[in-house]
C-alpha cells in the first residue's frame, strides 16, 4: 500500500509572519490560514493552521499576501516533538507548501 500525505486547504489569511532565512540562506515564510470546519459537525468551527512556504513562493509569491486575502494552498503534514528552554514537551504540526492560489478581496 503506497503512503500519502497530502494536504489541500481553502481559506482567509489570519496572521502573516516574518521572512526567515536558514543558516543555508533558503526563505522561509509562515502564515496562519483560517479553515471553516462544517462537514458532519453540530456546530461550524473555524480551525487555524500553520503553513510553511519555501524557495520561490516564499520570496516572491507571499509579497502581496495580507491578512484577509483568500489562498488555497497544497502540500503535506510535518509534525515534530520537543522540549523547549522551560523543559515543557511541545508537539507541533504545520503544513509544508507546495503551491499557492491567492486571491485579493
Amino acid at each position: 500500500m503506497e503512503s500519502k500525505n497530502r494536504v489541500d486547504l481553502a481559506g482567509k489569511v489570519s496572521k502573516v509572519r516574518e521572512v526567515k532565512y536558514t543558516p543555508s540562506g533558503a526563505c522561509l515564510r509562515e502564515l496562519v490560514l483560517a479553515v471553516h470546519h462544517d462537514a458532519q459537525l453540530e456546530k461550524p468551527s473555524i480551525g487555524y493552521f500553520e503553513i510553511v512556504f519555501s524557495g520561490e513562493i516564499a520570496q516572491q509569491k507571499l509579497n502581496g499576501v495580507k491578512i484577509g486575502d483568500w489562498v488555497e494552498v497544497t502540500g503535506s503534514l510535518w509534525n515534530r516533538s520537543f522540549k523547549n528552554r522551560e523543559g515543557v514537551s511541545i508537539n507541533e504540526t504545520k503544513i509544508i507548501a507546495e503551491t499557492l492560489k491567492h486571491e485579493t478581496h
